[in-house]
């Protein structure tokens, strides 16, 4: 009897193996027919593409209609878009040329119709309208890159420098989508260079390069400052500091590990909140870089352009110490604005980018040699009552 449930068990093990198949992923349906072709097609050129509106085939079968094009010779794009909607939009064109596009319906079973062939005139491409824009500056320690980008297009701006072999190579890439802006290339000798600056986007289109010879204004990073002591109103005690996070962690050229090695100040700071730091003598500043809180590898990256980081402060010099900033030279006050424009805790790759390479800001000109530099946090982002700043670093002569 034992042997008999035996078999039967096998049985229905081997039935149930048989019974088995490796499930087919292909088209929701095998049959079906051709479907018509979309009808009274329109087309808007737009800068580097087209919009296409249509009439979709009455044909319950249908699932997309979808364009096939060639961006440039044997670059061949495919947009699809729904039979619930009655246009479509090609980008990626780098030229005002005649293009051919082809517009076919497609039904649930892969069956394309014969296709509608419609010819685009595109409007002047993104790159080229960015391009148009450029300026190139010299600045400390390099170049300075000024452009607007009016669609807000993702880009990438190549700022390139001939070598002493004469051969173009890369100084700095920048990728946005900001309308306006400015960006800086540094690390260069104060010396007549050739430098270059182009426009690339991610369907490997470019401009054509803006060249020109500068000289970068001399510059070095100075020597981390001491912090003074000594000032009433400036929060400089340990008791003003939250686990011992104190002013000098700015200056310990940590930037990603800025969960722990930051300055911050007590829950309940009082506003607006001042430091002073003492460079030793006189210096002609240029600019400094300022490292938010948020850049630590795996941490919450909501700290980015949010809580206790500043975001408008004030910046005075003195060559004197003085507990009043009425005896200070009041030298610029600072609004950090986010690229993207995105709300409190929520940061795009830009956003990222930007921080983590350090805001760059600079001094005007005709900033007189200070010794002393007195930073004050009058707004930070978030709504918390206390500060805290991943790095600093000064640069000047």
């Amino acid at each position: 009897m034992k042997i008999t449930k035996y078999f039967f068990a096998i049985a229905l093990i081997l039935l149930a193996f048989a019974g088995c198949k490796e499930d087919d992923l292909g088209p929701l349906s095998k049959k079906g027919s051709m479907p018509q072709k979309v009808s009274n097609v329109t087309v808007k050129a737009r800068p580097g593409g087209a919009k296409f509106s249509y009439n979709v085939p009455d044909d319950d079968d249908l699932l997309y209609v979808k364009a096939v094009y060639e961006t440039s010779p044997g670059h061949v794009r495919e947009v699809k878009a729904s039979v619930y909607v009655d246009s479509l939009i090609i980008v990626g064109f780098g030229d005002t040329k005649p293009h051919e596009v082809k517009l076919y319906a497609v039904s649930r079973s892969e069956i394309q119709s014969e296709p509608e062939i419609v010819m685009v005139t595109p409007l002047t491409a993104p790159v080229k309208l960015v391009r148009e824009s450029l300026s190139m500056t010299a600045d400390f320690g390099g170049v300075t890159v000024s452009f607007l980008n009016e669609l807000g297009a993702n880009i990438a701006i190549n700022v390139i420098v001939k070598d002493a072999t004469g051969d173009w190579v890369t100084l700095e890439t920048f990728y946005t989508d900001q309308k306006t802006g400015q960006y800086s290339a540094r690390g260069q000798a104060s010396a007549p260079a050739e430098f270059g600056v182009f426009i690339r986007d991610r369907y490997s289109n470019y401009s054509d390069t803006l060249k020109a010879t500068l000289t970068p204004i001399f510059e070095k990073q100075l020597a981390s400052p001491a912090i003074v002591k000594i000032l009433a109103s400036d929060k400089w005690r340990t008791a003003d500091f939250y686990m011992g996070y104190v002013w000098e962690r700015m200056f310990d050229k940590v930037v990603d590990k800025s969960s722990t090695n930051m300055a911050h100040t007590n829950v309940g700071t009082v506003f607006p909140v001042s430091f002073t730091l003492d460079f030793g003598v006189a210096s002609k500043f240029s600019r400094f870089k300022y490292w938010m809180r948020g850049l630590t590898a795996g941490e919450n990256q909501t700290y980015l352009y949010n809580s206790g980081n500043p975001e408008i402060f004030e910046l005075y010099g003195s060559n004197v110490l003085d507990d009043n900033f009425a005896n200070w030279t009041r030298i610029a006050e600072y609004k950090i604005e986010k690229p993207s424009g995105l709300p409190l805790g929520t940061s795009s790759n830009a956003d990222i980018a930007t921080a983590a390479a350090g805001l760059d800001l600079t001094f005007p000109s005709n900033t007189p040699a200070f010794r002393y530099i007195r930073w004050k946090t009058t707004k930070n982002f978030g709504t918390v009552n206390y500060i805290h700043i991943a790095e600093l670093a000064f640069f000047g002569q």
